[in-house]
């Protein structure tokens, strides 16, 4: 397949799109199976500007306030109820006895 140079293709390149037309909407973003679509995530170049005044802050939050804990729900509770029966009544490991009495914990 050969690629004429009205194509708007070089070797190897994608073809260049106007970003002023994307920018407006005027030229449709590219989809799936149309040429020069390429399924990467583009990553979007830092901003040079420096900010006399600073953009506003989208999320309203109270910063005074702390976390609020959600209370446990009873599937929780028993989980953890079962968890520390399971742990507590597991045999422990066996412990060296002196006859001398040497190390005996009181």
């Amino acid at each position: 397949m050969s690629l004429g140079p009205s194509s708007g293709f070089e070797r190897g390149q994608t073809p260049r799109r106007d970003l002023e037309k994307v920018l407006t909407g005027e030229e449709k973003a590219l989809r799936p199976g149309d040429p020069g679509f390429c399924a990467r995530a583009r990553v979007p170049m830092p901003s040079n500007k420096d900010y006399v005044v600073r953009p506003k802050w989208n999320v309203e939050t109270d910063s005074n306030r702390g976390p609020v804990r959600k209370s446990l729900s009873r599937v929780d509770k028993q989980m953890r109820r079962f968890a520390d029966i399971r742990r507590l009544t597991k045999t422990g490991h066996a412990v060296k006895i002196s006859v001398e009495g040497n190390r005996m914990p009181l």
